[in-house]
């Protein structure tokens, strides 16, 4: 798939297609970015609001991380049994508590325990300024990897203005922000990570691999490709992190924790069939409501080519040797097998967006398969930052809610693995 611009005889590339390229780009950047910026005014509204119930539609999920902070605050390791946690919603505002609602690592809710101190909406909004920072610094980190030594004067102000507006009028983010979710976070620690890479620090970078891994486990990959890789500067950083932060739960709250963890997993991600999951396994739940072993069967029948598939390409020398490319291609693989993929972890998409958006705003388009990728890019993009906010669509619509948003991040998976990987480094 690499391409290159056609010049003319005088040396100056043609700009006309790209201009064009240019036009359409910002036409739909600039709707997507008005249309999510209107519609978060209206959340806003709510979560400031006078009346209780309107502040209740906001933070939920972080309200549910409380949940297992304040039971080990009191010393109770029972985290994963939802009986044994019922007394604790009540104190984080949630009348109705589903199961499964308790799924991360015991790592994570470890490290929410200082939340728990403050007054509950205060420790919201303390999350959400993190968040706000979070989304900030990734911006910074993005805009300097895509414009290296470009990135000082107008040019990287103005590139990181646009970045910093995307990633914010987005739609995933905007779910992340309202339901006080943590993938914005591990959209900064993932940045953090590759930036360290690329500036020739592997172990910061293995570090933050480790991190995140206790958050959410969709680093593993990464560390199993570098450790496979013989890559110790990053593979064992990461695995020590790994361990180092087990050892630091396990001590004081029993290895058992680990165990409640492990064994309640799967079941957890079972449950998870809703509309709104754009999972493979979501959609074969639907299909087969009534057989799990036959959905499990699918699921791996499923599983199995698009594994190789990621394993073919990561073997790849272009592939391999091209850390951001190695991180963009096997979160977004990590993404689309996963039995849960709700729309606000496609926050994790505006790292790929980035890089993408960069080269093909220098492409040239004098050749078909650069307006191809160009137009399979700027669809994806639409689809994905325009379907996913927060009452923005009928929850009881299943081909706009869940369909369109499911099938972009396949497109955007294919797009991935013919993406040339020496066109998405990092500047230097």
């Amino acid at each position: 798939m690499e391409t290159g611009g056609r010049e003319d005889v005088g040396g100056s590339p043609q700009r006309l297609p790209r201009i064009l390229f240019w036009a359409l780009f910002a036409v739909v950047w600039a709707f997507s970015t008005c249309y999510v910026s209107l519609h978060s005014f209206k959340l806003l509204h709510f979560r400031w609001g006078d009346e209780i119930v309107n502040r209740a539609i906001w933070d939920i999920d972080f309200r549910c991380y409380l949940v297992p902070a304040y039971a080990l605050a009191e010393g109770e390791t029972g985290i994963y049994d939802f009986d044994r946690l019922q007394k604790y919603y009540a104190r984080s505002r949630i009348n109705r508590p589903g199961r499964g609602s308790i799924t991360s690592p015991p790592p994570f809710y470890v490290a929410m325990i200082p939340f728990t101190r403050l007054p509950i909406y205060t420790a919201c909004d303390v999350w959400l300024l993190s968040k706000i920072a979070a989304l900030l610094w990734s911006a910074y980190v993005l805009m300097s990897m895509t414009l290296g030594g470009k990135a000082q004067g107008w040019a990287g102000l103005a590139w990181g203005a646009i970045i910093a507006v995307t990633m914010t009028a987005f739609s995933p983010t905007l779910a992340d922000a309202t339901f006080g979710q943590v993938n914005i976070h591990v959209l900064f620690l993932v940045c953090l990570s590759l930036f360290f890479l690329h500036r020739g620090k592997p172990a910061w970078a293995g570090v933050l691999l480790g991190v995140v891994f206790w958050i959410k486990l969709i680093t593993a990959p990464i560390i199993v490709f570098y450790a496979v890789k013989g890559n110790r500067e990053v593979a064992l950083p990461a695995l020590a992190t790994v361990l180092v932060i087990f050892l630091a739960v396990a001590i004081p709250f029993g290895p058992g924790i680990f165990l409640d963890y492990f064994s309640t997993l799967l079941p957890s991600l079972e449950m998870h069939y809703y509309n709104a999951n754009l999972s493979i396994q979501s959609r074969l739940m639907r299909i087969f409501p009534d057989s799990l072993p036959l959905v499990r069967t699918l699921y791996l029948l499923v599983l199995i080519p698009l594994a190789a598939g990621i394993i073919y390409r990561m073997s790849r020398e272009d592939a391999g040797k091209n850390p951001v490319y190695v991180y963009l291609f096997l979160l977004t693989g990590a993404l689309v097998a996963s039995p849960i993929v709700w729309p606000y972890h496609h926050v994790l998409f505006l790292i790929p967006f980035v890089f993408i958006a960069k080269d093909l705003l220098g492409r040239s388009f004098e050749s078909r398969l650069d307006w191809f990728t160009g137009l399979a890019f700027i669809l994806v993009y639409f689809l994905i930052a325009v379907t996913s906010s927060t009452g923005q669509l009928h929850w009881r619509d299943e081909i706009l809610l869940a369909g369109v948003p499911f099938a972009a991040q396949f497109l955007f998976f294919i797009l991935l693995f013919l993406y040339p990987p020496g066109r998405l480094e990092a500047a230097k």
